[in-house]
């Protein structure tokens, strides 16, 4: 265990820190406040409506990246989800092929509101962290990366160990 704690922070090391400013760019969706949240296919159409940034496909979990951001952002975002994408599957890759029959959807919101309201929309509460969360269960990150991609860095590494070492809690 030791081993792979230091591990991940060796990991998370590695990949560095981009900071930078984000502003919203085009008129993010519209979100109206449901004391429920979505039912599973109202979800699943909710985060489609997102354009798609990047897949990831090289390794065992599909990573499908969604959201709203300016075209020098978005190459930001393609740069750094890359990188840890390749990077985590090269340092945990085992002699074990898993095969995850959902991707992960990771949205991506370049301001606190959007990345709040979409919480509210989806789960039909606030958000439980101010900056990203993992829901295994809908197999879904959400990311507010107005304070850089840290944030997106770190919320990607959540899905990848889960699917790798299931009995971790991730």
């Amino acid at each position: 265990m030791r081993w792979f704690v230091s591990t991940v922070l060796v990991l998370a090391a590695s990949c560095g820190a981009t900071r930078g400013t984000n502003r919203l760019l085009g008129q993010q969706a519209s979100f109206a406040s449901s004391a429920d949240g979505l039912h599973h296919w109202q979800q699943n159409a909710f985060v489609r409506q997102l354009p798609v940034l990047a897949v990831l496909t090289n390794g065992a979990t599909t990573l499908v990246i969604r959201g709203f951001a300016r075209r020098g952002r978005r190459q930001a975002i393609r740069r750094v989800a890359t990188h840890t994408y390749t990077d985590f599957n090269k340092r945990f890759s085992v002699n074990k092929r898993l095969s995850r029959d959902r991707p992960v959807d990771i949205c991506i919101f370049e301001s606190t509101a959007a990345y709040k309201q979409a919480a509210q929309k989806i789960f039909g509460h606030k958000p439980f962290f101010d900056v990203g969360f993992y829901m295994a269960s809908h197999r879904l990150v959400l990311v507010d990366t107005s304070r850089g991609l840290g944030n997106l860095r770190h919320e990607m590494i959540h899905p990848l160990i889960k699917d790798w070492f299931p009995e971790i809690p991730a």
